[in-house]
């Protein structure tokens, strides 16, 4: 794996990851445990990921760049799910 592949579940990590956080919130259990087990598995890949890079200073650029990018969007995903799904 390389750098261009830890941009991409860096951003994916910190999509499922806001979108665990704003479940948290919600009164829906099976959406929350979703997003924790889609969370922890993208977290999982992530640091597999920074090992196999040995973490090199390197991969920061690349790990904050698709972190930030993925934070924005998930909190923008799980606004969009929660107005269609989790609303009554």
């Amino acid at each position: 794996m390389n750098e261009v592949t830890l941009l991409g579940l860096a951003f994916l990590q910190n999509t499922t990851f806001s979108m665990m956080s704003r479940a948290r919130n919600r009164d829906n259990a099976i959406y929350h445990g979703f997003a924790a087990v889609l969370s922890n598995l993208v977290w999982f890949l992530t640091f597999r990921n920074l090992i196999t890079l040995e973490l090199h200073w390197s991969t920061l650029p690349f790990y904050i760049t698709g972190a930030t990018a993925g934070s924005l969007w998930g909190s923008k995903v799980s606004a969009v799910i929660e107005i269609k799904f989790t609303q009554q």
